[in-house]
């Protein structure tokens, strides 16, 4: 199965929008759209798209995994940071109308 394929197909069992794997992937959601439909992808996001998708393919040596789970750890702090944000956000909104 070609990738962005199973791009597609991750985001449809995990219930992800376009957005929400852009955010993951630490890329704009256009950039992963386009790149989607052209089956064609940067090294980079092609290293993090399938980080994502395949945290731990088989026959993995222990060092891939380690590097795996430190790219994953890195963009989980991302969407942690951006969700803080958010929250902060939401809460300053709610103060202001109360």
């Amino acid at each position: 199965m070609d990738l962005a394929q199973h791009a597609r197909d991750h985001m449809a069992a995990h219930g992800l929008s376009m957005r929400q794997l852009a955010d993951m992937v630490d890329i704009d959601k256009s950039t992963l759209s386009r790149s989607l439909e052209a089956g064609a992808f940067s090294q980079a996001v092609l290293r993090r798209l399938k980080d994502i998708l395949d945290p731990a393919a088989p026959g993995s040596t222990v060092t891939e995994l380690v590097r795996k789970a430190l790219r994953l750890r890195e963009a989980s702090d991302r969407l942690r940071e951006r969700a803080d944000r958010l929250l902060i956000e939401a809460l300053d909104q709610s103060s202001a109308t109360n």
